[in-house]
């Protein structure tokens, strides 16, 4: 099988005539392996192979709004995400697995507000889907590697559809409610041979395109092919072991760090003492669950010399979530390590 869109054209065909797919497919005819093209094909794929390939388009996937959505379409974020957990949540040692939103990124350069917040709630019913599968004893990290010239522009009336404007008095012209700082809206939008109130601009009450088309570019007020990357800070959020060490402002670099740290691999596995017990005596990595609540009735909280009675010895990251055991009105989740 290989996935060709248009040989007419000379898509997906490169210079020196090597077939990637079929070198692929040869390398691991020896393994229980799959090489997936469509929605059918992923939904049909054992969940015990040990190498999955999927290539579902010839170029960038299809947006989720605009996806095809029957069997012989393509997947979507959440689809290609759960397949992947189901292969690799069999290892016992644990995975590491990056999914990326990457289409919420290509709808904000061309102003394509609509389609980049749709990327996004994918994306987010996503990391659900994760964090539901995985569960509290696994170490998730959501981030991006950079922002967008997109602005929220405020006062709207309650109620009023982020698509929509906000801004409407007999004073004020009528605004959208996202607009760009630069990009290809600008054109759409600007009106030069156009003189009356709303001065050279489009009314954006009157644009039946905008309630129709999944692809009307919002304003932008500097024109350029494509919108340009924001220069602020992003945002950065975790859960499970490990995320106590996400902080404040810290740098981009400073994830792939953690990251080693926390999954015992690579060049920060030395500096966790955890990783070095795993790697001396080949233990399994266990969760023990401790409520508070329990800790409030008995009067007293459990000492690390009463957990390790128990068979247990606290990690060295679990001690930091000890200390704040007795403030902590949830459930606590601590790694701990069987003896």
């Amino acid at each position: 099988m290989f996935y060709i869109a248009d040989l007419s054209d000379g898509e997906c065909i490169r210079s020196d005539g090597l077939n990637l797919t079929q070198t692929w497919i040869e390398n691991h005819k020896d393994f229980k392996s799959a090489f997936v093209t469509n929605n059918e094909g992923l939904e049909k794929v054992s969940d015990d192979v040990d190498y999955l390939l999927g290539l579902f388009y010839h170029d960038h996937l299809p947006y989720d709004l605009l996806r095809d959505k029957d069997p012989k379409g393509t997947p979507s974020l959440s689809q290609m995400t759960q397949k992947g957990l189901n292969i690799l949540k069999r290892n016992e040692n644990g995975f590491v697995l990056l999914v990326e939103g990457g289409r919420i990124d290509h709808g904000h350069h061309k102003n394509y507000a609509r389609l980049a917040l749709e990327e996004s709630s994918e994306f987010d019913k996503t990391v659900s889907l994760i964090i539901e599968e995985c569960g509290p004893d696994t170490l998730i990290i959501v981030t991006a590697d950079h922002s967008h010239v997109m602005t929220l522009n405020g006062y709207g009336r309650r109620g009023n559809d982020i698509l929509g404007y906000g801004i409407e008095t007999e004073d004020d012209k009528p605004a959208l409610t996202l607009t760009y700082a630069n990009g290809p809206g600008f054109r759409y939008h600007y009106r030069s041979n156009e003189s009356s109130i709303l001065g050279p601009w489009i009314d954006v009450r009157n644009d039946t395109n905008r309630l129709n088309n999944p692809k009307y570019r919002q304003l932008a007020t500097f024109e350029l092919d494509d919108e340009t990357h924001g220069g602020e800070d992003v945002g950065i959020f975790a859960t499970g072991p490990g995320s106590h060490l996400i902080r404040g402002v810290i740098e981009q670099n400073y994830v792939a760090h953690l990251v080693s740290y926390a999954a015992c691999i690579g060049p920060r596995a030395n500096m966790n003492s955890h990783c070095n017990h795993i790697r001396s005596s080949g233990s399994k990595q266990v969760v023990l669950e401790l409520d508070p609540r329990d800790a409030r009735v008995a009067g007293s909280i459990p000492t690390q010399g009463e957990i390790k009675k128990k068979g247990y010895i606290l990690s060295r990251d679990s001690e930091v979530t000890l200390s704040h055991w007795s403030r902590s009105i949830e459930l606590v989740i601590m790694p701990l390590i069987v003896l």
